[in-house]
């Protein structure tokens, strides 16, 4: 877990282009999909946010770039107050947050207040063959206001939590520094996300 309960203390003893890099690039849709612990802090998140994104909804990343330790980069998302972030969710109607959480079982734990949402990416995902549960309790519930999902202008987003032994079946060799290969299930996976958000959209 991290040691910075903000971007300015990170910032202080962290450097830029070495230590962290920033991705941003603009969407279309209202919808922005963010990786606020990319990198080697949650392996293949950023990967993901970016492949969901595509060139429809926002995109952003924070990422580690380390050798190593990557895992002190971490800011707790109620906490993450990093400008760049804040302004693109800020203009986002609707913000999903893509995480990594630890585990084998290769599964989703689906988070935050937009329950319509969250409904629609647990069908798609079950139809394709991905378990994923709603999380109804706990650290990785993803319901304070503060929390980088739920600070769209609708007040309202949605927080995957996938797990170490999902993730690594989207990427061979999850844990190497160097960019990540993608493995087969990667496609779909994606694809099943894309479709619940296309959706979303389609019925407003």
């Amino acid at each position: 877990m991290g040691i910075y309960r903000s971007f300015q203390a990170l910032r202080a003893r962290e450097r830029e282009s070495t230590d962290f890099v920033i991705l941003k690039r603009s969407g279309f849709s209202g919808l922005a999909v963010m990786a606020p612990h990319g990198g080697g802090i949650e392996p293949g998140t950023m990967e993901i946010a970016d492949a969901l994104a595509a060139e429809i909804h926002t995109f952003y990343a924070f990422a580690g770039i380390k050798e190593s330790g990557n895992g002190r980069l971490h800011i707790a998302s109620v906490c993450f107050d990093e400008p760049q972030a804040v302004a693109l969710a800020s203009a986002a109607h609707t913000v999903i947050t893509v995480h990594g959480s630890s585990g084998e079982e290769p599964r989703v734990l689906l988070g935050g207040t937009n329950i319509i949402l969250r409904a629609r990416i647990q069908k798609s995902l079950a139809e394709s063959g991905f378990p994923c549960v709603l999380a109804e309790g706990g650290a990785l519930c993803g319901i304070h206001p503060q929390n980088l999902c739920n600070r769209g202008t609708c007040g309202k987003g949605v927080q995957l939590e996938i797990s170490w032994g999902l993730r690594s079946r989207l990427f061979h060799r999850l844990g190497q520094r160097t960019t990540r290969v993608r493995e087969g299930p990667f496609g779909a996976f994606v694809g099943a996300i894309r479709q619940a958000l296309t959706n979303s959209l389609a019925c407003g």
